[in-house]
């Protein structure tokens, strides 16, 4: 829960997802992001900031305005230096952002809310998560007897998209900017 003074850690998650759902829906492929320069980029993500934080400032009506601002900043620096980030990427298009699908592991079903999917090589899909904690699972842990985290395998192993190439973590976070994942064979890299 937030408290009345701050900005929870976990309500800047909620934050950094709502300004990259933002983002990419209107932008929806690296070639668009690629066409902004430095300054319309800031720009765009700064309109993307205020709405979200207009929306939260919505139901967080006791938190100080020179907070939201102080997390407008650390929102721009975040959200710029991810997007610096996958400038770097191989081509690609977002088809989904925030979609529900519901999934069947034997007969347990349940619903589950992937943050996006990205077309690679015009064709592939591959499932992007936002982390946006310390120590989201590393890539070796996906191969561990001790994983405790099962969204990532999930994702991977039961739904239901005969084009899936694979499985990201975006880690974005004030200390750590990172995409790492599993992909197929026929991907050469994310």
């Amino acid at each position: 829960a937030d408290d009345q003074d701050e900005v929870s850690k976990s309500a800047e998650g909620l934050l950094i997802h709502r300004v990259l759902e933002l983002f990419w829906s209107q932008t929806k492929s690296l070639d668009k992001l690629l066409s902004m320069n430095d300054l319309n980029l800031e720009k765009v993500i700064e309109g993307y900031i205020a709405q979200a934080l207009k929306e939260f400032e919505e139901d967080h009506s006791e938190i100080d305005s020179r907070l939201l601002l102080m997390q407008q900043q650390n929102l721009k620096n975040q959200i710029y230096t991810w997007l610096s980030e996958e400038k770097k990427r191989p081509l690609l298009q977002i088809k989904d952002l925030e979609k529900t699908v519901e999934i069947k592991i034997n007969r347990i079903r349940f619903n589950i809310r992937i943050d996006r999917i990205d077309v690679i090589q015009n064709k592939y899909e591959l499932i992007v998560d936002y982390k946006t904690g310390k120590n989201p699972t590393t890539r070796k842990a996906f191969f561990s007897d001790t994983l405790t985290d099962l969204q990532i395998p999930i994702y991977a192993c039961f739904l239901p998209n005969k084009n899936l190439a694979g499985v990201a973590i975006a880690h974005i976070n004030r200390r750590k900017i990172n995409l790492y994942g599993i992909t197929s064979s026929k991907i050469e890299n994310i």
